[in-house]
């Protein structure tokens, strides 16, 4: 399973870690690069999503003008969606992200 870490925090983990110790102080590579991996593992991970990127599907026959989903096939009702409003830039049901070319059939 993939950790995910902020990089600046991992640089001041090492810094912390080069304080407390001498580099000097290990009798090989190996011995110090362990050490470092130790260090690594007291980084606290990130909470990450992956990012889903959709569009918004149109159907040019359709009275309603109902954008659908791209991911999750969710098409947003009159009642949630005024077609003179710009289409939302995330699916509210899947969460996707509406960056990808927009299709015309």
């Amino acid at each position: 399973m993939s950790r995910f870490i902020d990089a600046d925090k991992v640089e001041k983990c090492f810094d912390d870690y080069l304080e407390r110790c001498d580099i000097h102080y290990f009798d090989s590579a190996d011995e110090a690069e362990t050490c470092f991996l130790e260090a690594i593992d007291e980084v606290p991970t990130e909470e990450v999503m992956p990012v889903v990127h959709a569009r918004w599907i149109t159907d040019p026959y359709d009275p309603l003008y109902t954008p659908t989903c791209s991911a999750c096939n969710l098409y947003i009702s009159k009642h949630v969606y005024n077609p003179e409003d710009a289409t939302p830039p995330y699916c509210p049901n899947c969460g996707a992200k509406m960056d990808k070319e927009i299709k015309k059939p």
